[in-house]
């Protein structure tokens, strides 16, 4: 490695905290998104050691899909999309080359299916919702993954208040709003469809309905495996993202040989050549 290489090379430490978004950020990131206008992030979590985003940390708004029906429909039921959302996913994986190699494992069937049952679950196809389990001891690491993902939502709380954890985990996408219980019980009963606002002094397993980042509905369910391993490389304990991430390991191994920077094994050898392009 050249001295100028190891000058823009960041430390394991500072991959994970140097989070503040800079406009050569979003430059990059509507690259390696494809995409022409995004929602500025609210931290960048994890940088490849060439310093350039590999996870970030973000909501959605109003201004996406704003024009089409579904969204019309909702304003007109009297939703404030010019407000931040809760969407189901809150860490993105952004780094091209992550995701094309998290992408051959889960396009190979049998690979991804073994990393499934490794966890507990059996049922041999790849939709989302998975109905057929093993015993419930070899569901352990992944439920411990979604309480881990859980703990550190909420001890983040300068990127996630605990109200929007609470909005997030219990699929709410509507403001907590503080109110007595008689209240709300009478508002309840005047309009029953209305969504049960939710508090702060509930228990969360008493309200959960989201499951990890991929937020899914189904607890012991892997609907893809890019939603681990983006926490994983963001210092979350998701034991399925650190299966996943060896597992990419072992491609990159497999695909291009001796892997010399173990500590970075999938980011790029030589400088992110792509990344460094979009920023002129």
């Amino acid at each position: 490695m050249s001295t100028d290489e190891q000058v823009k090379t960041l430390t394991k430490d500072e991959q994970i905290n140097t989070r503040t978004v800079t406009k050569d950020d979003m430059v990059v990131l509507q690259k390696q998104l494809n995409k022409k206008k995004m929602t500025e992030p609210r931290a960048v979590l994890k940088r490849c050691k060439w310093g350039y985003p590999q996870v970030t940390f973000a909501l959605s708004t109003a201004q996406k899909g704003v024009n089409s029906a579904h969204y019309k429909k909702r304003a007109k039921e009297g939703v404030n999309y010019e407000q931040e959302f809760i969407p189901g996913t809150l860490m993105w994986l952004t780094c091209p080359r992550v995701r094309d190699y998290v992408s051959k494992l889960e396009s190979d069937l049998p690979t991804f299916n073994a990393i499934r049952r490794h966890f507990g679950i059996e049922k041999e196809e790849g939709s989302a919702t998975v109905l057929e389990k093993a015993d419930e001891n070899d569901l352990v690491d992944l439920r411990t993954s979604h309480e881990n993902y859980n703990n550190w939502l909420i001890e983040h709380d300068e990127l996630l208040s605990y109200e929007e954890f609470l909005l997030w985990v219990s699929a709410n996408q509507h403001r907590i709003q503080h109110e007595d219980d008689e209240n709300e019980e009478a508002e309840e009963q005047e309009n029953p469809k209305k969504r049960k606002r939710v508090r702060e002094d509930v228990k969360i397993e008493d309200i959960q309905t989201r499951f990890g980042n991929a937020g899914v509905s189904e607890r012991d369910s892997i609907k893809c495996v890019h939603a681990h391993i983006g926490p994983y490389m963001a210092g979350v304990k998701d034991l399925v993202g650190e299966h996943t991430y060896k597992a990419a390991t072992e491609k990159v191994r497999e695909l291009e040989g001796d892997i010399e920077d173990l500590d970075n094994a999938l980011d790029c050898k030589k400088g992110c050549v792509k990344c460094k392009a979009y920023v002129k």
